[in-house]
Order: C-alpha cells, then sequence, then structure tokens
C-alpha cells in the first residue's frame, strides 16, 4: 500500500498514459470486446475443425480470458471466464465425428479453472497498473506534499510559452537549523505546514508546485508586475508566521522571488531561473521579496561565469597578488604589506576580488585558492627579507580554510619550504567569519598562533566586537574598518565610536591598524588616537611587488622597515 500524499495522490488523478490500450474506454473498449467475442467464436470454430473437445486445441479459451482480464480486470476476467466456459459447454460435443456429448464435470470443471486464470490474472492486472499509476503519478508529484513537482512545473509552462504569466518562488531558508534542533520529522511538517498555507491562500486561478526541496512555486496565470507584488506582500507575512512544532514555536525564514511574463516566448527553465535569481537576490539583500529584472541576474550570472572560469586562471596563472603597505605611523615606515588577490582575466582585464571572492567563498574551490595565494604570498615575502626589508605579509583566510583541522600545517610547510619565520606571515581573519563555528575557529587560531602567527581581526567593528569576544580569541590586532575611518573628519559620533575601538583593542594587548586612510590629516589624527599601523590610499594604492620595490626605496616617504645587519653587512632574515 502506498500512502497518500496531503494535496491528492494517484487515485485522484489518473496519468493519461493509462488511458489507452491498457485501460479501454469507450471506441477502445468496444474494439477490445469485439476481439475478445471474435477470438471466443475463432475457438468454437477451431475445436469443430480440430475434432471436437477431447483434444487440446480447447484450452485455446484461456486467450480471450486473459485479454479480458488485462483489459478489464477482475469483473472482465470472471465475465470471460463464464462466457467462454458456456460456449465450450454441453453444445459442444467431446468428439464431433461420433457426436459424443460431455459430461456436466467436465464442462463445470472448465469453467472453475477459467474463472481462477480470470480472477487471478485480473486482480494482478488491477494491481501492477495501480503500481503503474503510482509510479507515473510519482514523475509529476512530490512525494511528502503530493504537489506537483519541477517536471509538471516545467510542463505547465511549456503548454503555454506565449501567455502572460507570474511565476513566484518561495524560499524556506532555516530548514538546515530546525534539522539540526528538532529533526528531520520537523522539517517535513514544516514543508507540509508552508505547502498548506500556500495552497489555503493563494489567489483562485494559481496552482502551487513543490518544485525544490526546499522551494515551493506558485504559477499566477495572467499576472502582472503589480499583481505579483501585490500577491507576495499579502502571502510572506502568513507563510512567516511562526509555527508549533511538538509545542515548540518555530520561526520561518521565508524569501520570495518573482518574474512577470509579458507575452514574449521565454523557455520554461529560463523562467524559473529568473525567478529563483530573484529569490536569492532578495536573500542577499535581506529584503522578503524581489521581483527580476536585469539587474538581479546581471551580477549573479557574470559572477557564476567566472567563477566556473577560476580552474582554469589558477592552472594558466592568471592570477596574481598585489600589495598594499601597512605603515606605522609613529616611526612612519612601511612594516608590512597586505597580499590582495587579482584576476588578470584574458577577456575582461585585471579583476578585483569584489568581482569573483564572495561566490568563491561559499565553494570548496577558496580552498585551491588559498592554498595559491599563501603559496605565493610565502615566496614573495622570501625575496623581500632577502633583500633586507623587514616585512610582514598579511593573508586573508575564510571560514572554509579554518574549518580544515590541517591548515596550520600547510601553512608552516610553505613557511618552511620559502624559509620564511611564522612572525613574518600574518593570517587576517573576519568577525563573521569567527562567529560560524567558534570552537573549530577558536581551535585552528589557537595553533596558528602557538607555531608564531600574528592573527588579525579584519573589518572591526562591523560585526560582533565585544571586550569578552577580544579576549577570547588569539588574535594579536585589529583592523577598523575603512567605513568608519573615512567619515571620522566629518562625523564626531563616528570618531568616538572609533577611539572607542582603539582603546577597546588595546586595553586587551591588541596592536591596531586603520583601514581606508586617505590623507594626511586623517592619519595624523589616528595617531593621536593611538591607533598603531595606518593602510590606505593616502600611503599608496595596492600595486604588484615589483612597483611595491620604489616605494620601499623612497626615503623622502614611508621607505620600508630594513632587516638588522650582521657584522658582514649582510641582512641577516633570521
Amino acid at each position: 500500500m502506498h500512502s497518500r500524499p496531503p494535496f491528492g495522490g494517484p487515485a485522484a488523478a489518473q496519468p493519461a498514459l493509462w488511458h489507452g490500450w491498457l485501460r479501454p474506454r469507450g471506441p477502445k473498449a468496444v474494439v477490445v470486446v469485439l476481439a475478445i467475442g471474435l477470438l471466443m467464436v475463432g475457438v468454437v470454430g477451431l475445436v469443430y475443425a480440430t475434432g471436437g473437445l477431447k483434444y487440446v486445441y480447447a484450452h485455446t479459451m484461456y486467450l480471450p480470458v486473459l485479454l479480458a482480464a488485462l483489459s478489464f480486470g477482475v469483473r472482465g476476467g470472471v465475465l470471460a471466464a463464464l462466457a467462454g466456459g458456456l460456449i465450450l459447454g454441453p453444445l459442444v460435443p467431446l468428439e464431433v465425428a461420433t457426436g459424443e456429448t460431455q459430461p456436466a464435470i467436465n464442462w463445470l470443471y472448465r469453467i472453475g479453472f477459467f474463472l481462477l486464470v480470470g480472477t487471478v490474472v485480473g486482480a494482478a492486472s488491477t494491481a501492477f497498473k495501480r503500481h503503474l499509476d503510482w509510479q507515473a503519478w510519482m514523475l509529476r508529484h512530490n512525494p511528502l506534499t503530493g504537489l506537483p513537482n519541477q517536471a509538471a512545473l516545467l510542463e505547465a509552462l511549456r503548454a503555454n510559452p506565449a501567455d502572460a504569466l507570474g511565476l513566484m518562488v518561495v524560499q524556506i531558508d532555516n530548514l538546515l537549523e530546525i534539522s539540526n534542533t528538532l529533526g528531520y520529522e520537523a522539517v517535513d511538517r514544516v514543508i507540509l505546514t508552508l505547502a498548506r498555507r500556500l495552497v489555503e491562500h493563494r489567489p483562485p486561478d494559481a496552482q502551487v508546485y513543490h518544485y525544490h526541496p526546499e522551494r515551493l512555486a506558485l504559477l499566477l496565470p495572467g499576472a502582472t508586475r503589480e499583481e505579483i507584488e501585490a500577491v507576495a506582500l499579502e502571502l510572506h507575512p502568513i507563510l512567516s508566521s511562526a509555527l508549533e512544532v511538538d509545542h515548540v514555536p518555530v520561526y520561518v525564514d521565508i524569501y520570495l522571488g518573482a518574474i512577470a511574463q509579458d507575452g514574449h516566448i521565454v523557455h520554461g527553465d529560463d523562467l524559473v531561473k529568473k525567478a529563483d535569481a530573484a529569490m536569492a537576490y532578495a536573500h542577499d539583500r535581506a529584503t522578503a521579496f524581489a521581483l527580476y529584472d536585469e539587474e538581479v541576474e546581471g551580477p549573479s550570472r557574470e559572477a557564476m561565469s567566472l567563477l566556473g572560469g577560476l580552474p582554469e586562471a589558477i592552472r594558466r596563472g592568471h592570477l596574481v597578488l598585489h600589495y598594499q603597505p601597512k605603515v606605522d605611523l609613529t616611526r612612519r615606515r612601511i612594516v608590512g604589506v597586505e597580499a590582495l588577490l587579482r584576476w588578470n582575466h584574458p577577456d575582461l582585464g585585471l579583476l578585483p576580488p569584489g568581482k569573483f571572492v564572495p561566490m568563491l567563498e561559499g565553494t570548496e574551490l577558496v580552498q585551491a585558492v588559498t592554498r595559491w595565494v599563501l603559496r605565493n604570498a610565502c615566496r614573495q615575502l622570501a625575496e623581500w627579507r632577502a633583500a633586507g626589508f623587514d616585512l610582514t605579509v598579511a593573508v586573508n583566510v575564510t571560514v572554509r580554510n579554518l574549518m580544515q583541522e590541517d591548515f596550520h600545517h600547510f601553512v608552516d610547510s610553505h613557511l618552511r619550504e620559502c624559509g620564511v619565520p611564522a612572525s613574518a606571515l600574518e593570517i587576517e581573519v573576519t568577525e563573521s567569519s569567527l562567529m560560524v563555528d567558534p570552537r573549530q575557529v577558536l581551535r585552528v587560531l589557537a595553533g596558528l598562533r602557538r607555531h608564531g602567527h600574528p592573527i588579525a581581526i579584519d573589518d572591526f567593528g562591523t560585526g560582533y566586537s565585544s571586550l569578552a569576544y577580544l579576549a577570547d580569541f588569539p588574535a594579536t590586532s585589529v583592523k577598523i574598518d575603512q567605513a568608519f575611518v573615512r567619515v571620522i573628519e566629518q562625523r564626531p559620533r563616528v570618531e568616538s565610536i572609533v577611539r572607542h575601538a582603539i582603546g577597546m583593542a588595546k586595553a586587551v594587548g591588541m596592536h591596531v591598524t586603520a583601514e581606508g586612510v586617505e590623507t594626511a590629516s586623517v592619519a595624523e589624527r589616528l595617531q593621536a588616537m593611538g591607533c598603531d599601523y595606518g593602510q590606505g590610499y593616502y600611503f599608496s594604492r595596492p600595486v604588484a611587488a615589483d612597483a611595491l620595490m620604489a616605494l620601499f626605496y623612497d626615503e623622502t616617504r614611508w621607505p620600508a622597515a630594513r632587516l638588522p645587519r650582521g657584522e658582514d653587512g649582510r641582512a641577516h632574515p633570521g
């Protein structure tokens, strides 16, 4: 027995596939009945022609019985069995030549066997067709909700490609958290509840689909952009209202995306992709709803295309590192640089990290890219130290990197290969990455710190900062985000925030670097607040390593700090 889904099943909607000859109806049924009758007449003729019932040819009557059972089930099998048994009954002689009649037990026994075969085959045929019905239904419906699935949605979109319509998708964003907390059954109940809400509150002519494990869709025939937006504004509070699972109130995080087709012929797959892109756009901007336009898809399509080309870019050497100096505000010397990734794209030119890194950070490909950055930054650092410059290089790592237990072993292996001390390679992490899995991040950062690496908290002040949080993590410095630094002269309240952040970091023994320093007056103001280092366009834009060498030697600006020299007069990298 198949369990019946909440919103219908095969018994409610038979697939068209089995409305043909396996389930004859109307004219087809008449043809099958005539065929059964002709077969029976033919069997009687065959029996007479071959000498009577004492010969084996009477068994040919099983053919019309089987045909009736296969076509019409138990009822057809029983009726055909009775008809065939009676036709071959007392009126048909046992032997035609002598006119010998058959005993009653003969034809009654034959009818019994015909009935047995007709009943068994009819029942098996009915069960098999029901199973085929279920399988055909499953191809076009979601087994949990019973709603039409992606195949049915695409079929509906292809049926009338030129019609004006709206397609809205509903993303349930926090199912993983619900599953981790309450289990898989709770997730199923949440999806069922939301599907029921959508079915109950949809516009009268709209159809609901369950086209993705975490997404529902609403097809709105003839809807304009304004009507779609009105439906979204009405549905979102209904769908996102808290529901109860096992007496636990559960908040459901819902994002809606939609597209309006105005009569232009658009492929069904493209409509779904565009609605999904609008939903992703709403998710990224933390808004309840987004309606598709070119602005919605442009960035994501471009980023996806770039992401696909990254493995080839690594192999062909199209990735490059630029470096931005970090200047000691008191000594007025370059004491370090931050390694910043660039992509020298053969068609698009030099791409900044904002074009491809955000999407990269959500994939495992970030592991290969981070390793490439670390490898090349260590080699460049070794060259600078061999030339006598006492510098550190800061490399940004992501939360995915910090989830790797052996990450610090990989870092150390490259340092040993290049002959660079761990104290010269600074690891930068953002505040938000520290909060994804604090225990794991703390364990990996502690391992890096034990090996001697400085740890910097990037974008300080934009996320989760607190004195207790600073004390927990093994960081040696913080970097104040440029969003604060750039406006400290225009906004006194921001200046107070920066001053407080510097004081808070200093209180736990950390150094402070200010990003986004663009003028001399800002640099002086930060120095007066107790900030240790500055980084920004006032000192230098990010440039290639060769261009940076000229700045290292420029004694009139911010020359690079030098390594101590031994008695032989040579720099000693240590």
